[in-house]
C-alpha cells in the first residue's frame, strides 16, 4: 500500500514542478509527506532525497555527527536528573556538556545532543 502512497507522493511533486515550478506547492507538499504517518521512516527519506534533486540541498552529502560516548553519558545522567526534579544538578551537567562543546535541546521526544 505505501508503495503505491510513495508513488502518489512522487506523482504529485513533479506535477507542481512540471507547473511552472510551482516550489511553493512542492514545498508545501514535501512538508505533508514529512507528517504522514502511513509513510515509513525510510520512504520519507527517500523521497526526501529524491525530492531534493531539485532543490539542489545536497541532503545526501550531510554527514550524521557522532556524539562522543562521554557526553551521551552525561546526557542520560541529567535525563535521570530531570525526571527526579533535581533542577540544579542537570543545570550543573548541562554546563558541563557546554564546556565540552555540545548543547542539548529538550524535545517532548526526549534530550538532542548537538555539536556547538
Amino acid at each position: 500500500v505505501s508503495v503505491n502512497l510513495e508513488e502518489a507522493y512522487q506523482k504529485k511533486f513533479l506535477d507542481f514542478i512540471s507547473d511552472d515550478l510551482n516550489m511553493p506547492k512542492a514545498l508545501a507538499l514535501m512538508w505533508q509527506m514529512t507528517n504522514d504517518p502511513a509513510l515509513s521512516s525510510k520512504e520519507k527519506h527517500s523521497l526526501i532525497l529524491d525530492m531534493d534533486k531539485v532543490f539542489g540541498l545536497d541532503l545526501d552529502k550531510i554527514k550524521k555527527e557522532k556524539i562522543p560516548v562521554e557526553i551521551n553519558r552525561l546526557s542520560q545522567a541529567r535525563e535521570k536528573t530531570r525526571q527526579d526534579k533535581k533542577w540544579a544538578k542537570a543545570d550543573e551537567i548541562r554546563n558541563e556538556i557546554a564546556k565540552q562543546g555540545y548543547e542539548i535541546e529538550d524535545t517532548p521526544q526526549g534530550p538532542v545532543i548537538k555539536k556547538i
